[in-house]
């Protein structure tokens, strides 16, 4: 098992996110019923549910013949002798599908009515979780992952197998930056399953977003078709919007049925081509196979090193932090330079019954945490972060320092510097003015950087590493950000015994701040997000780790800036009140409890737990 990285618990699945589906599937007469424990065909014992889908539940099981892990999809229908042998029929050929861009599949059988698929077990994380954490990607991860696909795609249809279902919750990401393509060989069987349904009801049975044009219109399907699902997907990647925005399933499937998508002028010159001729609205105009589309974005992989190297940070980055609040776009006043909204309008709407907060998963659980924190690694840490230094600042606004006065520099080299900063690795300055300016060409965004670049004062400049391709910080900096994301993830590991000293305020000072309030850009949002809900566990954890030492004061200041970060969040509540009830003050308790339910009852219309409530009568 890969440390650090979670098991990808719907990426076999078939599904995407928010969509209502049955995790177990209807259990006929005679039907073996699937629980941890289960032995399937005297082989392969059923672990942990990993995910669920409309058409089956993925298990992590194990295999007693060859003693391994793998991945264990069974059929949630009750399917036919005939779809039942198409099943095994299919399975038999991906399995001779031998690609390291593929997820192999290794078997396929029946057990008392259930049908099973098994695959390989990956560990990661797959493409749909890296851009809702990251949004848009850089266009040269963007092409090394496209050409990966491809060249997947290309070994799966040199076997006569279509996909059909190529999408980025079906593109899985290793820790090593190793990309494979996921649910092969079953998609075509499912949709056999599913043709009752699609007869009966008159619905569309998939992921609309990445149907391509024959699929809505019963024509042919093609290798082509899949071209043109993975075209749409690196479209988005490149944009963080689906091309066919959104609306119902019948306008989105009548916009793609009427016009071929047209990728964004910005797009690097020689990526754009590629993506517009995958995406052609009729097959015969676009790249014929995977391999084709494979060659054509070879020569789009200018650095694969470079890249991959930042796919695998996109990685690291996606697997530790938790995902972002949905950032949906707004139009009009309230946008600044591009920038987005994050919705809070959490009113319940008349006529729906209150729900308690534990059905929406608002809290955490609310068990003790003994954590502790190294006493030597916390007073390192809260040296250098006070020691002088050339210094970027992020948190609770922009600021840059020499280490002995802060320098005043323009809002363009500010938003340069910040942006560089909150990449952490050098970047592409093709990628740097696109983000920078998404709304000019690409002529227009590279002459702006270049303009920024030059009127850079010298204190500005000593901050950036510049190359003829690529922007980054200058390794003599320290940013603010990076230092408080590093004591988070110490307070979040295993810690030794716990000393309190001046550094336990200054840890939390340091786990208190936002990233660039007021900014509004989609690239400070994002990261702002994925931020505040790193820190909001970090100061958690610290205030567990205060309270269990004794230093009550200390251990409260954590609870309460934790509780300033999202007031309507369970688990900071928790912690105070257990820092109330740790030292004798159950009045406060009680209080710090109601406080919460009246602005949780006059915000959401929820009421707390009964964990919440079970933690105050515990010390009553």
């Amino acid at each position: 098992m890969t440390a650090g990285l979670p098991l990808l618990e719907d990426t076999l699945s078939g599904h995407e996110p928010h969509q209502s589906v049955d995790t177990q599937g209807e259990v006929g007469p005679g039907m073996l019923e699937i629980v941890t424990g289960t032995v399937l065909g005297d082989r392969y014992t059923v672990g942990q549910q990993l995910g669920a889908g409309g058409n089956g539940v993925v298990w992590q099981a194990r295999d007693g013949v060859l003693d391994r892990d793998v991945a264990l999809k069974v059929v949630s229908e009750v399917v036919s002798n005939g779809v039942h042998a198409r099943l095994s029929r299919e399975a038999r050929a991906a399995a001779r599908v031998n690609d390291h861009n593929v997820v192999a599949v290794y078997d396929a059988g029946e057990d008392e009515g259930r049908v099973f698929v098994v695959m390989e077990l990956v560990e990661g994380v797959d493409l749909r979780q890296v851009m809702q954490a990251h949004g848009s990607l850089p266009e040269d991860v963007v092409a090394l992952v496209g050409r990966d696909l491809a060249r997947g795609l290309g070994a799966v249809h040199e076997q006569g197998i279509i996909h059909r279902d190529v999408k980025p919750s079906n593109v899985l990401l290793t820790r090593e930056g190793q990309v494979k393509l996921s649910d092969l060989g079953i998609a075509r069987t499912f949709d056999t399953i599913q043709d009752v349904r699609l007869t009966e009801s008159g619905t569309i049975v998939g992921t609309i977003d990445y149907l391509a044009p024959e699929q809505l219109s019963d024509q042919d399907v093609t290798t082509a078709t899949d071209v043109y699902s993975l075209g749409l997907l690196l479209l988005e990647a490149c944009t963080g919007d689906k091309p066919f925005g959104e609306g119902t399933v019948e306008e989105r499937a009548g916009r793609r049925l009427a016009q071929s998508p047209q990728p964004p002028a910005h797009l690097r010159q020689d990526l754009r081509p590629v993506i517009t001729v995958a995406v052609h609205r009729d097959p015969e105009q676009r790249l014929a196979n995977g391999h084709a589309l494979a060659d054509a974005l070879a020569a789009v992989v200018v650095d694969e090193g470079a890249a991959r190297a930042e796919l695998v940070n996109l990685v690291a980055r996606t697997a530790e932090a938790p995902a972002p609040a949905r950032v949906a776009r707004a139009p009009g006043p309230g946008r600044s330079r591009g920038g987005a909204h994050v919705s809070t309008d959490h009113h319940t709407p008349a006529g729906v019954p209150r729900r308690r907060a534990e059905d929406v998963a608002l809290s955490e659980p609310l068990e003790a945490r003994s954590y502790t924190v190294t006493q030597e690694e916390r007073t390192e840490a809260a040296e250098a972060r006070s020691s002088p230094g050339p210094r970027i600042s992020l948190l609770g606004g922009f600021g840059l320092s020499d280490g002995r006065v802060d320098i005043s520099i323009a809002e363009g080299p500010q938003r340069l510097l910040a942006f560089l900063a909150l990449r952490r690795s050098p970047v592409r300055r093709t990628l740097a003015a696109g983000a920078l300016w998404p709304d000019a060409s690409q002529e227009r965004a590279g002459s702006s950087l270049r303009s920024t670049l030059a009127r850079l004062d010298e204190g500005a400049r000593s901050a950036l590493a510049v190359t003829a391709s690529q922007l980054g910080i200058a390794d003599r900096m320290t940013v603010d950000l990076w230092e408080s994301e590093a004591l988070a993830r110490r307070l979040e590991g295993p810690h030794e015994s716990l000393t309190v000293d001046r550094s336990s305020a200054a840890e939390v000072d340091a786990l208190s701040s936002d990233i660039l309030p007021d900014w509004y850009e989609d690239w400070v949002i994002v990261e702002a997000e994925s931020w505040r809900l790193q820190r909001l566990h970090a100061l958690e954890t610290l205030a567990d780790d205060l309270r269990s030492d004794g230093s009550f004061g200390q251990a409260s200041s954590a609870a309460q800036a934790a509780i300033e970060g999202d007031p309507l969040r369970e688990s900071p509540r928790a912690a105070l009140i257990r820092v109330h009830m740790a030292e004798g003050n159950v009045s406060d308790a009680i209080r710090e409890f109601a406080r919460y339910r009246e602005v949780l009852e006059r915000e959401l219309g929820l009421e707390p737990t009964p964990r919440l409530q079970a933690l105050l009568d515990q010390g009553r």
